[in-house]
């Protein structure tokens, strides 16, 4: 039974792992009789079909602007720097982050939400070699190495397969932990709850 709904961004160059793994493992979300409780969609600028990383091709679910509303909101990383100055884009992350319960950055997909302002105040993290980076966008939030940070409404991971972790997370709050504690297994997952920070400046 379906009862939240995830939305992940995609952008040419994004790295898979970062879209893939959270979509994975959110499909793994599911209730006592094996029924997924999240529906997943993807998203992208002008919904037009997108050229990972490595040149896989991926159709999107939607354009930006029909994208259906979400609870948990992902923001995966890879090549981001011809969207620093994509204000339609950083303006639709601000708004939808606004109407998500969670929005998730995946390695240095922290630096949108950085150039989007949403990271002011707030402790963050990012892929190791791009917390100089976020440092110099995100002057007013505290860099912290971690496998992923609890901000609350802001959750970002370090790189690549800790954003496994940090969608665990994500999923053990908005379903519960016994449902996150479930979908690890079933992905044969060593979960590293332990390597988080849950702070504020």
């Amino acid at each position: 039974m379906i009862t939240h709904r995830a939305l992940i961004l995609l952008f040419n160059g994004v790295q898979i792992i970062d879209f893939a793994g959270p979509y994975e493992v959110l499909g793994q979300a599911r209730d006592p009789a094996g029924e997924p409780l999240l529906a997943i969609a993807t998203t992208s600028p002008g919904g037009t079909p997108i050229t990972a990383a490595m040149g896989l091709r991926v159709t999107p679910d939607h354009a930006l602007e029909a994208a259906p509303a979400a609870h948990l909101l992902v923001i995966p990383g890879g090549d981001l720097a011809p969207y620093f100055d994509n204000s339609a884009l950083l303006d639709w992350i601000r708004r939808r982050s606004a109407q998500a319960a969670i929005t998730l950055s995946v390695c240095n997909g922290a630096l949108l939400l950085a150039r989007a302002g949403l990271l002011d105040g707030l402790a963050a993290t990012t892929w190791k070699p791009s917390l100089p980076d976020l440092a110099r966008l995100a002057p007013r939030s505290l860099m912290v190495e971690a496998r992923y940070v609890d901000s609350g409404r802001i959750v970002t991971s370090a790189g690549l397969s800790a954003g496994l972790d940090a969608t665990l997370h994500c999923v053990a709050r908005l379903c519960g932990m016994t449902v996150a504690e479930a979908a690890a297994e079933r992905l044969e997952y060593r979960w590293r709850r332990e390597d988080r920070a849950d702070s504020q400046p």
